[in-house]
C-alpha cells in the first residue's frame, strides 16, 4: 500500500510539472508575439514623471520609447554583463534628466572588455540629446550574486534602486532604457561605447520538450506501478 501511495503522489507531481511546462510554453509564445510587435512599433513618448507610480510597470516592459533630455556623465556607472554574441564586458549606464525634472537611467551601449571602464575625465557642457530605445525592468538581487563595488562605479546586478541612490537622482523612472543605437558623449573617448545594448529577447528554453519529458516519466511510473500490481496479484493466487 505504501508503494502505491508514493506512486500516486509521484504520478500527480510529474503530470503537474508537465502541464506547468506547457503553460510556460504558451506564456513564452505570447511574450514573443508581443515583443515582435513592440520592437517594430513606432516609438512613443514616456509618460511624465508624476504618472510613473500609477503605471503598470510590467505592461510597459520592452516598449519602444522616444526620450529627450540631458545626460549627466559625471554619474555614469558600469554594469558587468556577459553577452553570447560579444563575451564579457560592461554596459555604460548614464542618467538622463528629462524636461519635467525626472530621470531615466539609460544603457548607452556595451564595451567588450574585462578591464573596468574609466569614468570621463572631463564633462562637456550639457546638451539636449534625443534618443529611442526599449524599456527594461530592473533585476532583483539573488543570494548568490557577488557584491557590487559602488566606489569603483561597478555593478553586477541591475538593481535600479541602488544605482539611483548612488547617482543621487530622483524621481527616477522604474525601468532602464536600452538605447536602440550606441549613444556617445562628448565627455567620453571615441572608443566608448562600441556596441549597442542587448535587444529584448525571449528565453529559448524548449518548454515543450521538458513537458514531454515529465509526461514520459509519468507514463513510465504508471507502467512500473501496473507491473508491480500485477506481480502482487499473481503472487497471491493459489
Amino acid at each position: 500500500m505504501g508503494f502505491l501511495l508514493f506512486a500516486a503522489a509521484a504520478f500527480a507531481i510529474l503530470c503537474a510539472l508537465g502541464v506547468w511546462q506547457l503553460q510556460r510554453h504558451e506564456e513564452k509564445q505570447l511574450q514573443s508575439a508581443r515583443l515582435a510587435v513592440q520592437q517594430h512599433a513606432e516609438a512613443r513618448a514616456l509618460p511624465a514623471a508624476p504618472q510613473w507610480d500609477g503605471l503598470d510597470k510590467q505592461a510597459w516592459q520592452h516598449r519602444k520609447i522616444h526620450l529627450q533630455g540631458m545626460f549627466d556623465p559625471s554619474r555614469e556607472i558600469y554594469w558587468f554583463n556577459h553577452r553570447k554574441d560579444l563575451g564579457a564586458g560592461y554596459d555604460i549606464l548614464t542618467p538622463l534628466r528629462l524636461g519635467d525634472g525626472g530621470w531615466v537611467v539609460v544603457n548607452r551601449g556595451f564595451i567588450a572588455t574585462l578591464t573596468p571602464p574609466q569614468p570621463p575625465q572631463t564633462t562637456a557642457a550639457a546638451q539636449t540629446t534625443a534618443l529611442s530605445g526599449f524599456l527594461r525592468l530592473p533585476a532583483a538581487r539573488r543570494w548568490f550574486d557577488p557584491a557590487d563595488d559602488p566606489a569603483s562605479r561597478l555593478w553586477v546586478v541591475r538593481d535600479l534602486s541602488a544605482m539611483a541612490a548612488w547617482m543621487d537622482i530622483a524621481p527616477v523612472a522604474p525601468w532602464f532604457l536600452h538605447a536602440e543605437t550606441p549613444v556617445p558623449l562628448a565627455a567620453n573617448t571615441a572608443a566608448r561605447p562600441v556596441a549597442p545594448a542587448a535587444a529584448p529577447a525571449v528565453s529559448r528554453v524548449d518548454h515543450v520538450a521538458y513537458a514531454l519529458t515529465w509526461f514520459a516519466m509519468a507514463a513510465i511510473l504508471a507502467a512500473v506501478t501496473a507491473v508491480y500490481c500485477w506481480q502482487q496479484t499473481a503472487g497471491k493466487r493459489p
